[in-house]
């Protein structure tokens, strides 16, 4: 394992294990889980940051995601769009082309079913388990971390930490882009 990889474990995973049981934490594990699968499918589908997202940049969330095929964009217009910039499911989308509001299906999250997401044709309502979704973001980018962790097309390196071993407790350690590597980082180099 990289030193970047248990980074991700601890900052990631590990910091919101505590948070799994409690019920009221989903939107929680989809603010991390979506920016998480946006690095990771840009630099799958080789997508540069600061541009629209490519077909095959959905093309991906397809493959990752076949319950929405056909829906990816609306999905991530839904989730991604209205849960990053909003803090809610966002209910339409602004077209520029047009220069005109499109509306989107329904999104919601729920704990009932075991599938991440999926699209309730008769509703027309996204459902999304954060919980599900999670797991499978993060085993998705362990699965393939070489990719998650590469600069992609652009130059967005992950951060790294200074001297892991002298953190104190219960104070958040300094997170750096471009901090001396520690002794511990020194030697998975």
């Amino acid at each position: 394992m990289t030193n970047s990889e248990s980074d991700f474990r601890k900052w990631f995973v590990d910091s919101l294990a505590p948070l799994r049981t409690t019920g009221d934490s989903g939107f929680i594990f989809l603010l991390v889980a979506i920016p998480i699968l946006e690095r990771y499918l840009r630099r799958k589908s080789e997508c540069p940051e600061g541009q629209e997202l490519t077909d095959a940049f959905f093309k991906e969330l397809g493959k990752l995601f076949a319950e929405i095929s056909g829906r990816e964009m609306d999905f991530w217009s839904c989730y991604r769009n209205g849960l990053l910039h909003h803090v809610t499911f966002a209910q339409a989308k602004w077209v520029r082309r047009t220069s005109e509001w499109k509306g989107l299906p329904r999104a919601a999250i729920s704990g009932h079913d075991s599938r991440a997401i999926y699209f309730d044709q008769a509703q027309n309502e996204f459902y999304c388990n954060p919980i599900v979704f999670f797991d499978f973001v993060i085993a998705t980018v362990l699965a393939d971390f070489t990719t998650y962790e590469s600069e992609g097309v652009t130059k967005y390196r992950l951060p790294s930490m200074l001297d892991p071993l002298g953190a104190i407790p219960h104070v958040v350690p300094t997170i750096n882009l471009d901090l001396p590597k520690s002794k511990l980082n020194a030697d998975d180099a």
